[in-house]
């Protein structure tokens, strides 16, 4: 799931609007015709603009355009993934800390993270 595979696979929605959303995105890096929808459980955020698009609630995500939707939480992840599935959902559902992992792993490769970690000691 490197961030750049993520790009390629078609649309993806986020599902929570807060500061989790924020590092999300500025992590993928996606353009704006490749985000497919932004969902939230709470209703004051419904139809208010994230990126240009209405946030919608998440019972709306299986009828977006969206291949796969990223978790925007670490303290709700069970509950995003139940409303989602329970919702009619059909897409890939990705948490949070697998996009850190995916980009932590892909700055590895890039830039030699393993050497710089192996020169402090980590054993």
């Amino acid at each position: 799931l490197p961030p750049a595979s993520l790009r390629s696979a078609g649309m993806v929605g986020f599902y929570g609007t807060g500061d989790i959303f924020a590092i999300a995105d500025a992590l993928l890096g996606l353009p704006d015709d490749a985000l497919g929808g932004v969902f939230d459980g709470n209703p004051a955020r419904h139809g208010t603009l994230v990126r240009g698009l209405p946030v919608r609630p998440p019972a709306e995500a299986a009828a977006s355009s969206c291949a796969c939707v990223v978790l925007c939480t670490q303290a709700a992840e069970a509950a995003m993934r139940r409303a989602l599935t329970d919702a009619g959902f059909r897409g890939r559902i990705i948490g949070f800390n697998e996009i850190l992992e995916a980009v932590c792993d892909e700055a590895s490769d890039r830039q030699g993270v393993h050497r710089l970690v192996g020169a402090h000691g980590a054993e």
